[in-house]
């Protein structure tokens, strides 16, 4: 690792020790890769957790015009898979005009970098650094930026956490289901007792495919009362013992112990079933869900679990737009 690179991450975890704010940290760390990586502009893009656009939180060389202006869903091009597949992209101008489209901010670019952001294996966003060349990138540089943006990871979940802990609710009041970080500590406790036991245990993320459709429509008051009537259904088709939670605006993640990935898909397809024809809020909505499952290897940690659901979720919305499937890997 070069002198410049070693400082840079020495000074990011003494900041981290040491946080007042995240969002400050994460500049500082941003302006740091100036020097030790040469990147030209750089971005710090988050989920918003209120209408599940992206929105830029952090930038380098990026003019306020195209921060204010910035609005883009996820998709399923390289943003989709920096948030659903990989944490490590590149992306080279002569390579894919829908990865360079998907991820041009204002300057044009030969190379870029994408870095997920996550938080007890939930992506919330990525860093995206802007090179003028193209370069080979080492392991050794690889290491450094994932290094790097674990620590950013971090100080935005210290953060939440601080917050969450000034507000000791563990039930979102919209919906009656479990805050994440909540949801996340009970599924490690399945998870355990699984582990232990030998016994099944199975997670599924169901993503709503229209709700910032709704919210575009008819407004994010309505989108919200979908997706709550939508967790209200569900819960009708469990188990008292599963659990549900709230993952992030249009997404619910289920643990059901004791339950094979073929048991968890039949109760799934009965909820698909159930909601095909089924009209919600006082606007008669129709909705459709796409769903990853997987269930618990033996010889895999928890995030390898959560990692292959959201890996199925993200091959489940690539089959189609606006249809309801439930897959495994």
């Amino acid at each position: 690792m070069t002198k410049e690179m070693s400082s840079d991450l020495y000074s990011a975890i003494t900041e981290l020790r040491k946080q007042d704010n995240a969002i400050s940290l994460i500049h500082q760390i941003i302006c740091g890769l100036v020097n030790s990586v040469g990147m030209t502009s750089a971005a710090f893009i988050e989920k918003s957790r209120t209408d599940d656009y992206l929105m830029i939180r952090d930038t380098y060389n990026v003019s306020e015009q195209v921060i204010r202006a910035y609005k883009r869903a996820i998709g399923t091009h390289i943003i989709g898979r920096i948030f659903y597949q990989d944490e490590f992209e590149v992306v080279l101008k002569s390579d894919s005009e829908s990865d360079y489209k998907d991820i041009f901010l204002e300057h044009d670019f030969d190379m870029a970098v994408l870095l997920r952001m996550s938080i007890e294996n939930r992506a919330i966003g990525f860093l995206v650094l802007y090179f003028d060349e193209r370069f080979e990138i080492s392991d050794e540089l690889k290491s450094f930026l994932i290094a790097i943006t674990a620590i950013c990871s971090e100080a935005i979940r210290r953060e939440m956490m601080d917050n969450l802990i000034k507000d000791t609710r563990t039930i979102d009041p919209q919906t009656g289901l479990f805050y994440y970080f909540y949801f996340h500590q009970k599924l490690k406790e399945e998870f355990n007792k699984s582990k232990r036991t030998k016994t099944p245990l199975t997670v599924a993320i169901i993503d709503m495919d229209n709700f910032k459709d709704v919210m575009n429509s008819h407004g994010l008051e309505t989108a919200h009362s979908l997706y709550k009537e939508l967790a209200d259904e569900l819960r009708s088709h469990l188990r008292s013992e599963d659990i549900i939670g709230r993952h992030g605006t249009d997404e619910l993640i289920l643990c059901m112990p004791n339950t094979s990935c073929g048991n968890a898909c039949i109760s799934m397809n009965n909820f698909i079933d159930a909601i095909r024809d089924k009209k919600f809020t006082t606007h008669h909505l129709l909705t459709s869900i796409a769903i990853g499952t997987a269930s618990l290897h033996q010889d895999e940690s928890l995030e390898e679990l959560l990692h292959r659901a959201q890996l199925a979720l993200y091959k489940a919305m690539l089959i189609g737009n606006k249809i309801a499937i439930c897959y495994e890997v």
